[in-house]
């Protein structure tokens, strides 16, 4: 009896424990920045600008967020980004990124530019589940701008820790044609195509999206300027069962009962009343 009883009390704890396993887990700090890439196509010139959460040059405390800071200058590269900002959040029901900002041709630039911005978060561990749904959302507001500009956005799934990787599940590219302005603002955005549903969703996972502009300038000192807004969000769509009621299903019984049993079986063979 005293063995039954010691076999029992193992079975309990070693339910218990796995039972309360994380799912997922992930060690280490997550890797979380922005990406800012500016080219004037004119002279084929490329400038990248890179603010890390934490870094030098970020000046939001949170770990769940980036706002760049003014300091950080990219005029000289012909077009003025400021206001650049990503915030993230990240619960049982579903995790967000987002980025948004401000860019302005300098006064006097008659060049093109693309910029390129890249928001890349890995280490994300929720939602859980086995079937993923991928969203995004692009909108902006235009002034001065020319005929040609052009406001672009993608997101992407990748599992594992992989930052600043463009590849894997994704809805696909969003575009606006930015509208030809004035003095007034005008603004636009894209919905479809707004998401993707795949299977194999697992954690941890990383979520990377990207926000492309080319836009040109007019030559004047109210000068072409574009802001933006961009999503990106995740949902898992079928829950993954916790492991001691995945083994409920399978087997038929609690985990620490199932040890028992087979605390029993073996003792049978050996012939051990």
């Amino acid at each position: 009896m005293k063995r039954l009883f010691g076999h029992l009390t193992l079975g309990v704890s070693l339910g218990v424990l796995l039972a309360a396993a994380p799912v997922g887990e992930v060690k280490g700090a997550a890797i979380y920045r922005i990406t800012m890439a500016i080219t004037d196509d004119t002279t084929s010139t490329t400038t990248v600008f890179t603010v890390g959460d934490g870094g030098a040059n970020d000046t939001n405390p949170s770990p769940n967020g980036i706002s760049v800071s003014a300091a950080l200058n990219t005029s000289a590269t012909g077009v003025s980004l400021t206001g650049i900002n990503s915030t993230t959040t990240s619960t049982a029901s579903s995790t967000t990124l987002n980025i948004g900002g401000l860019a302005s041709v300098v006064s006097g630039s008659s060049d093109t530019y693309t910029i390129v911005i890249t928001t890349t978060h890995d280490s994300y561990n929720l939602p859980t589940g086995i079937t993923g749904t991928l969203g995004q959302s692009e909108s902006g507001t235009y002034t001065y701008t020319n005929a040609g500009n052009t406001q672009g956005f993608q997101s992407w799934y990748n599992p594992g820790s992989a930052p600043d990787v463009t590849a894997g599940e994704t809805p696909g590219p969003m575009s606006i044609a930015i509208p030809v302005t004035g003095s007034s603002t005008l603004s636009g955005s894209a919905n479809t195509p707004g998401s993707t549903t795949f299977p194999g969703y697992i954690v941890p996972y990383t979520l990377t999206n990207q926000i492309t502009i080319v836009v040109t300038g007019n030559d004047s000192a109210n000068n072409s300027s574009v802001g933006f807004q961009a999503s990106t969000t995740i949902m898992a769509t079928t829950a993954v069962p916790e492991p001691a009621s995945l083994v409920l299903c399978l087997t038929g019984m609690p985990v620490p009962l199932m040890i028992v049993g087979l605390l029993r079986r073996r003792k049978a063979r050996r012939g051990v009343a």
